[in-house]
């Protein structure tokens, strides 16, 4: 409804999920586990989605080998819901408009691509899946990284980000119709476009514009305005 922010901050080493009045006042957290908590994002009926690695059975493995699952909770922090069971990477959740599913990047264990196109032995993929976490579905099918993935307002396609045009250190923003499988390249290089959000008409869409290297990064927020 526009009147709060949910976002993330370092404490003590580990990363926690806040929110705030849209105006920056009255900031509250709202997880104090000792795993990362990551990527809120809010659902229509207000509960915030995130992914945390509160479930994996060794906390001191290494980040990539812990088990980072998706979770709900109020916007009090309250009623905390497991979604998934990946028992691997599985990040940056988004709750269809709908209710009824979400979308999420997770890492399988089959040949993939880099962020800088080198091969590497697991994959990033965009899954979706009914809230109880059944009828789990890949929806990418690609060896490069896909990755950011974010429901359309008609709940029917999931935008993502990917580097499968072959780019290294570079994402250009996709659109999937569950319906169809097709996937449409929203945009073109030499600029990245990563992590979109769309409007809530679906008529614009808005990314993360930049380019990257080994050894630096910068960029800007950029409108898509899409056609009908």
């Amino acid at each position: 409804d526009g009147t709060k922010i949910a976002f993330v901050a370092t404490v003590d080493d580990q990363r926690e999920i806040f929110v705030m009045n849209s105006d920056g006042s009255a900031r509250k957290r709202l997880t104090h586990d000792i795993g990362d908590d990551l990527h809120p994002h809010w659902s229509t009926d207000g509960r915030i989605f995130f992914n945390s690695a509160r479930a994996t059975p060794d906390r001191d493995a290494d980040w990539s080998d812990q088990w980072h699952e998706i979770f709900s909770m109020r916007a009090d922090g309250s009623d905390i819901v497991q979604h998934t069971n990946c028992q691997s990477v599985c990040t940056f959740p988004s709750p269809s408009p709908d209710g009824r599913m979400i979308a999420y990047r997770k890492v399988i264990d089959t040949p993939g691509v880099d962020w800088d196109q080198s091969p590497i032995e697991k994959n990033s993929e965009i899954f979706i899946a009914n809230l109880d976490g059944s009828e789990v579905r890949n929806i990418t099918n690609d060896p490069a990284f896909d990755g950011w993935p974010i429901w359309a307002p008609d709940s029917q396609s999931v935008i993502f980000a990917s580097n499968r045009d072959g780019q290294p250190y570079a994402a250009q923003t996709y659109f999937v119709d569950l319906a169809t499988h097709d996937v449409t390249a929203l945009t073109a290089g030499p600029w990245s476009h990563a992590q979109p959000t769309p409007s809530s008409d679906g008529s614009v869409i808005y990314t993360f514009r930049f380019l990257e290297g080994e050894n630096f990064e910068f960029g800007h927020i950029a409108r898509i305005d899409i056609q009908k």
